[in-house]
């Protein structure tokens, strides 16, 4: 079985869409989101702190993606497997429609 990571997935145009799949390349605003439908308003901004991110201007969301795999929170890291899956599906998806054209 082949691994695709992160730095080894294809490369895809920033917040596209994959057209025949209505897919959208996840954000930022994906993962804080997914963040505050866990935690909570309340809690989410506290944890994304925790996780060294707030008030970073320039930040991409493979970066978001690795720094919630590696917390220590089991909630946070399951939710960064998810953006992982999402992230790895929309690159597949890109470069199929990309072969396909």
């Amino acid at each position: 079985m082949t691994t695709t990571t992160l730095a080894t997935r294809p490369a895809i145009t920033p917040a596209a869409t994959v057209a025949a799949y209505g897919l959208r390349q996840p954000t930022v605003a994906d993962a804080q989101a997914s963040l505050e439908r866990i935690y909570g308003p309340d809690e989410a901004p506290s944890i994304w702190a925790e996780l060294a991110l707030s008030g970073r201007v320039a930040i991409d969301i493979d970066e978001v993606v690795t720094t919630m795999l590696a917390s220590s929170h089991d909630v946070v890291r399951l939710c960064g497997q998810a953006l992982q899956i999402r992230l790895r599906s929309y690159a597949h998806l890109s470069a199929a429609q990309a072969a396909v054209g």
